[in-house]
């Protein structure tokens, strides 16, 4: 009998994605908070809809004894539901908890659903690794697993994730210099080559604080007030965020000092075949270096922000440059950069490269989904908001994931100590939100 789609096997080597495979706690999560009890008989059968629907989530990875690693559906377990009580544990400790027992890639799945429990208020997490996903395939997920939950006779799409390497390499290919470099690396690894097992890794991430994160809700109305003052300023909201963080780090002496701030970028409109909603590894980066000047107000800075960003966007090197090189370094080298940088392994060719890869030069790194939106209701169901939890940086960079899903801006800080201590976190969160509420509701120049 003829397989139909749901039932044939996915398989695709890992290649962009390959550089995330050993990131440590490297997960992501999507809150969702409802307002309406929903039937775990119900839930459970939307989860292996969506895994149906998503093979990178359904899926778990092969490593060859090259380096080589390779996604696969076949003889993968279900995607697990976890279920919590409301009244026993909070969704920030319930996802403390996962975060304990890291996904198994070497088994699979790559992703996990979570229910907090509640008869009135119930929480969904969406909790994936990232290397199967960003954080708009999990905004996509979410929303899918809700119109699944809503609607039982509901058959599942299969959104099979579109590769983009080659695409890449075709049109922005490395320099020749480039090249030349990665391929003496490449040789010089090759005759001493480290591959670290699925058990190394899980006892790395023992060894590691899971992610703890601070959170900043805004009300729609003073999303609205801060969107509009933006427009009114010829800035994005993106722009008065990373200048807000930035002044925010000037009132935290412990932070790290770097004018250097980034921004992940969601590339989906940039590639030639479009994924749609599938989920994947969509998202590149651009680095800016920002200073925040006094002799100009907060709308000066944000303005300064807003042009150096624009020039970066329209930039295709800026976006791909650094990933298709990516793409021709050998990738067991970013394995053992990650090792090196969180165990005792020790390697002269990866420290060379630790300082440069594993610890980047960054002051801070903005997260956000931008203004897309998903339904309040399906069906019987309620949403009261949506909530995006990046993973924490490891060398002590700030974090923050932003998102205004249901029309009010969250923001969210992940922490992983002891790179990032808890208070300084807070102290952070602290002064960030009084910045922004200050543009909101003050309307006077900060400097």
């Amino acid at each position: 009998m003829k397989k139909t789609a749901l039932e044939k096997g996915f398989e695709r080597e890992l290649v962009i994605e390959r550089i995330h495979f050993r990131g440590i706690h490297n997960n992501i999560k999507m809150i969702i908070r409802l307002e309406t009890s929903i039937s775990n008989e119900k839930l459970r059968d939307a989860v292996q809809k969506l895994s149906k629907t998503h093979p990178l989530l359904a899926s778990r990875i092969i490593l060859d004894e090259a380096g080589k690693a390779t996604f696969t559906t076949e003889n993968v377990p279900s995607l697990p539901l976890k279920t919590y009580r409301k009244d026993q544990t909070t969704c920030k400790e319930a996802i403390y908890s996962e975060d304990l027992d890291p996904i198994n890639t070497e088994t699979g799945p790559l992703a996990r659903v979570i229910l907090v429990d509640h008869p009135e208020r119930p929480e969904l997490v969406l909790y994936a690794h990232h290397v199967a996903c960003d954080g708009m395939s999990l905004l996509y997920a979410s929303r899918q697993l809700l119109e699944y939950l809503a609607d039982p006779g509901r058959e599942p799409e299969v959104l099979t994730p579109i590769p983009y390497s080659e695409e890449l390499m075709r049109r922005y290919p490395p320099n020749i210099v480039n090249r030349f470099m990665i391929n003496r690396v490449n040789s010089d690894w090759a005759k001493r080559r480290r591959l670290f097992t699925e058990a190394e890794y899980r006892e790395m991430c023992k060894g590691s604080q899971p992610d703890g994160y601070t959170h900043i809700s805004f009300t729609e109305e003073e999303t609205t007030a801060l969107r509009d003052r933006c427009r009114e300023e010829s800035v994005t909201v993106n722009s008065a965020l990373v200048t807000a963080m930035l002044l925010a780090s000037r009132a935290t002496p412990e932070l790290r000092r770097s004018d250097q701030m980034a921004f992940t970028v969601n590339i989906r409109g940039m590639l030639e075949a479009d994924p749609g909603e599938a989920c994947g590894m969509y998202a590149s980066g651009v680095s800016l270096s920002l200073k925040y000047r006094d002799t100009g107000n907060f709308w000066d800075n944000a303005r300064t922000a807003h042009r150096i960003s624009k020039e970066k966007l329209n930039d295709p090197d800026a976006l791909f440059d650094r990933r298709t090189t990516s793409i021709i370094l050998d990738p067991t080298i970013y394995d053992a950069l990650i090792f090196a940088t969180f165990t005792d392994y020790e390697d002269k060719l990866v420290e060379r490269f630790k300082n440069k890869i594993a610890q980047p030069n960054l002051g801070g790194i903005l997260t956000n989904l931008g203004g897309v939106t998903i339904p309040r209701e399906y069906g019987d169901i309620r949403v009261l908001d949506v909530i995006f939890v990046p993973p924490a940086s490891g060398g002590g960079i700030l974090a923050v994931g932003a998102g205004s899903v249901m029309g009010n801006l969250n923001l969210v800080m992940p922490y992983r100590e002891p790179a990032f201590k808890e208070e300084v976190a807070l102290k952070f969160t602290d002064a960030l939100q009084r910045k922004l509420r200050e543009l909101i509701y003050n309307d006077i120049r900060i400097s």
